[in-house]
């Protein structure tokens, strides 16, 4: 049986930047530099919004993907999953948060964290008229992305989360026999 895939922009299924941060005490804040494929080396705690810097506007829940709007090819984008209060992160991401049942968050990520689509963002970023290489949040929500049922598309992050884990586990040992 085969089995029916369609191609939606991801602007017709998840919003951009849809909250800004205006709480009030602890701050997490993560910055573009801090993460990179997936992996987050730090989030900066700050007493109340005021002390962090002023780039830390975007709101954050469990599922969202950030994705830095600055040179693509830098691969610095993650998705959100576990719960973290009061996670902002910096206005240099577009925070992708998808609202639609049929779509798997984590499937757009691994969508979007291909070198291809990568690469693709990269060329858009070059031509752009800032002082350096940059894309915006239209141009990722413009992206068409294959949707195959959720069904599948939850077989596939599976897959790709256990090769994740994998290599996670392989970075640990790799680390541990280094020291």
């Amino acid at each position: 049986m085969m089995r029916s895939i369609c191609e939606r922009q991801i602007s017709d299924f998840a919003t951009i930047n849809e909250s800004t941060y205006r709480g009030e005490g602890t701050v997490k804040y993560l910055d573009t530099g801090n993460i990179t494929s997936g992996i987050i080396n730090e989030i900066q705690t700050y007493g109340c919004l005021s002390d962090a810097p002023s780039r830390a506007r975007r709101k954050v829940l469990c599922g969202d993907i950030v994705y830095s709007t600055v040179r693509p090819n830098q691969k610095h984008y993650g998705h959100i999953c576990k719960e973290t209060e009061e996670l902002v992160v910096s206005t240099g991401f577009a925070v992708i948060s998808v609202h639609d049942e049929t779509v798997n968050p984590k499937y757009v990520y691994y969508y979007l964290s291909q070198d291809n689509i990568t690469d693709y963002l990269q060329s858009i970023a070059e031509q752009s008229t800032s002082a350096y290489p940059s894309i915006t949040s239209d141009d990722i929500g413009e992206l068409a992305i294959p949707l195959p049922d959720r069904a599948t598309q939850d077989k596939i992050v599976n897959i790709l989360d256990s090769i994740s884990d994998l290599m996670s586990l392989n970075r640990l040992i790799n680390d541990y026999l280094a020291a």
